[in-house]
């Protein structure tokens, strides 16, 4: 075997550890994610409607090491050349080596220690990079806990199926925005939040004039995400069934969270739209985006038969400028608020209660989006020139006004409305600032029930009950999933258990859930084929 090769493995190798190291860094700080579930999950649902991911990725990936390899390269093809001009072989016939002069077979030595020198460290390199950077996205906590054994969800799950709820007769309508990314922390510290410039004025003032965050009334209270909901698709389930989005491997018996509308989603979950739907709600969602991205249309239009819009029924119904119009992840939020002005002026015109529930998607990080209608990110020292602080400015706008327009129409004195943020923003550079501070999420509801008990601390997993209460309805016990109304006097899992405990026993390994959440098995099966407990 030719020495070359061993070369040619070296370079091999050598990229194969950038390649790890970078991959480990951009989860980590690019991205954010804090949960190894989160990047089986993505992998296992595919990127359809989000292929500038691995754009930026392989664009920074040539940004941080493109000069390291194009180094090595040149090294390497000049060794490379030079043992093939010198015949080197790592395995040589004993006559044709004695043939060699004295300076040869030092040579010959030299070029074959180095070369296997080199193989060798960098196969090391590669072994202890590969572990270190496994270990920092959390691989060996999630192989412990799903070698684990846990009753959490036994004890503390309360499956919406064995609830009584019951709406009035006169049932509010709901409008319903995840806002991507949206935290209490981008307000001042004289109203709870982190920077001295507050950068949701609008937002800050509706939650605490209008709206209830079920705070002090003097500062933005907010909801913490758990582990398994700190990213958007986990985000939508999380906050809509009170059950964070586990994953556990189908072939485990489970059924998995494939993108295809055939195979279910979290099939024996009932969710917000489930239940709307069966008291006579007529059930929409918006995104500005691919539906399919993430399963996101999967589960909506399984769970609560949702008529669901996005940017390719944008562009057929005429909200953007051309039939081909993409911009950043279809289309920016200024559409994606017209779209959904046209979609609720519908559905009240069918003089039915309605749930349009929708998604914005500009202050998605690493910068958002900057639209036309948004500040110059130098135009204000507060921005301190950056765009995604801008963006954060623009959408507290756009939201407040969206809010003001469904309020001065004939049915919004019969609409609730919850505005609360999908999970935490996952911009390196706000998260590098916001270090040690105890960042929630943004969450207030408007024209909802009066609340005057005691300051809640909550996670994004009790919006699920909260919300139905928000319409009137009443729910035997006061919890759903694994949430708690908050116009209740029932402590939370949050209050009762504590954040630390909660990311602990949420992912570990649950016979639970993988049978009465994602999916039993034939023998776990009641008479009427529904699952045991099912009413």
């Amino acid at each position: 075997m030719s020495a070359a090769l061993l070369v040619l493995l070296t370079y091999i190798l050598f990229f194969l550890v950038c390649l790890v190291r970078y991959t480990s860094y951009h989860l980590r700080v690019d991205l954010q994610i804090d949960s190894f579930y989160q990047i089986i999950f993505n992998l296992q649902m595919g990127m359809e409607g989000g292929e500038d991911v691995w754009k930026d990725a392989a664009i920074g990936f040539f940004n941080h090491y493109g000069p390291a390899l194009a180094i090595m390269g040149i090294l390497a093809l000049f060794a490379f050349i030079l043992c093939l001009k010198n015949g080197i072989e790592v395995f040589r016939l004993k006559r044709e080596y004695r043939k060699l002069s004295l300076n040869q077979k030092k040579a010959h030595k030299a070029w074959l220690i180095g070369s296997l020198a080199c193989t060798i460290g960098f196969a090391s390199v590669l072994g202890i990079t590969s572990l270190r950077e496994l270990n920092r996205l959390g691989y060996f906590r999630y192989m412990e806990l799903q070698n684990s054994d846990s009753n959490f969800y036994e004890a503390n799950y309360v499956n919406p199926y064995d609830v009584n709820i019951t709406f009035p007769v006169k049932k509010k309508n709901l409008v319903y925005i995840f806002m991507e990314s949206m935290e209490r922390s981008y307000s001042d510290p004289e109203h709870g939040g982190f920077y001295e410039g507050n950068l949701i004025p609008e937002l800050t003032k509706l939650s605490l004039e209008k709206g209830e965050d079920f705070g002090d009334g003097k500062q933005l209270s907010g909801a913490v995400t758990t582990v398994s909901s700190t990213w958007t698709a986990a985000a939508l389930v999380t906050q809509t069934t009170g059950s964070p989005l586990v994953y556990v491997d189908p072939h485990e018996g489970g059924n998995g969270y494939w993108d295809d509308s055939e195979t279910p989603f979290l099939k024996n979950l009932k969710s917000l739209g489930n239940i709307l739907q069966d008291n006579g709600y007529n059930n929409s969602f918006i995104c500005g985006s691919l539906g399919t991205y993430a399963g996101r249309q999967n589960f909506f239009e399984q769970h609560g038969d949702y008529a669901f819009y996005d940017i390719e029924t944008a562009r057929e119904d005429g909200i953007t400028p051309t039939k081909d119009y993409n911009v950043f992840w279809g289309m920016e939020d200024k559409y994606l608020f017209d779209y959904a002005k046209k979609i609720i002026t519908q559905e009240a015109a069918k003089n039915e209660p309605f749930n349009v529930s929708m998604l914005t998607v500009d202050t998605h990080f690493p910068h958002g989006y900057l639209c036309e209608e948004c500040p110059d990110p130098n135009s204000d020292p507060k921005f301190n020139g950056e765009q995604i602080k801008a963006v954060i400015s623009c959408s507290d706008k756009q939201v407040s006004d969206f809010v003001d327009w469904i309020y001065q129409q004939p049915f919004g004195k019969d609409t609730v409305t919850v505005l609360v943020g999908d999970h935490a923003n996952m911009s390196a550079d706000l998260t590098a600032q916001m270090q040690g501070y105890g960042r929630q999420v943004y969450f207030t509801i408007i024209n909802g029930p009066e609340y005057h008990g005691r300051v809640k601390k909550y996670s994004t997993l009790d919006m699920f009950p909260t919300t139905v209460a928000a319409l009137g309805a009443t729910i035997q016990g006061d919890r759903l999933g694994l949430g708690t109304n908050l116009y209740s006097n029932e402590f939370t899992l949050y209050e009762s258990l504590g954040l630390s405990s909660l990311n602990e026993q949420i992912p570990a390994a649950s016979d639970y859930y993988i049978h009465e959440i994602l999916g039993m098995e034939s023998s776990e099966q009641g008479d009427n084929g529904q699952p045991k407990g099912r009413k």
